[in-house]
């Protein structure tokens, strides 16, 4: 699975897009249409990371087909001046219209919480809950999963998130790209 807010929120798109392993994903305060980018002149609140270079003219509904029918939750705050909730409806009711065609329905959600830009207990309990459920296979609602732990003994070491503990990869092709 993989989530992630604002510029991750983006990856978590394009990631689960271009990538077919990804089992499950969560876009958080990353969605917008084309339109709100214009129109809403959102875009100048942006990095370049938010928007890929688009000759085609797609908009992020777009780019959920690619990820259909795998499980999407996308989750924002309603107060987020940079992808407003309109356009994150837009784009929810887009994908829906496909999902349901699909026959998969249940495996897209939209999770609105109160706030601004930024992950918000009930974002991330949606999204622990959602993940638990495609992941692991456990029914687990948001309000039993529990948020994070930020005590300092329940935090993780650097040496416990490092992925490639050896270094990179040998085939490792970024170096080079």
């Amino acid at each position: 699975g993989v989530t992630g807010i604002s510029g991750g929120g983006a990856t978590t798109w394009w990631a689960a897009a271009a990538d077919e392993r990804v089992r499950a994903a969560a876009p958080v305060c990353g969605t917008a249409t084309l339109g709100s980018q214009i129109e809403d002149v959102t875009i100048d609140g942006h990095c370049d990371c938010m928007w890929w270079n688009n000759t085609y003219g797609w908009d992020l509904a777009d780019v959920g087909a690619l990820i259909a029918p795998r499980p999407l939750l996308i989750a924002s705050a309603n107060h987020d001046p940079l992808f407003t909730i309109a356009a994150i409806r837009e784009v929810h009711a887009q994908l829906r219209s496909l999902y349901e065609k699909l026959g998969a329905a249940e495996n897209l959600r939209l999770v609105e919480t109160p706030g601004g830009h930024g992950y918000q207990p009930a974002s991330r309990t949606a999204i622990f809950s959602w993940f638990l459920k495609h992941l692991a296979g456990k029914e687990i609602p948001p309000e039993e999963v529990g948020d994070i732990d930020e005590r300092p003994e329940k935090q993780e070491s650097e040496d416990t998130l490092r992925v490639f503990v050896n270094g990179p990869l040998p085939e490792d092709r970024t170096p080079t790209i």
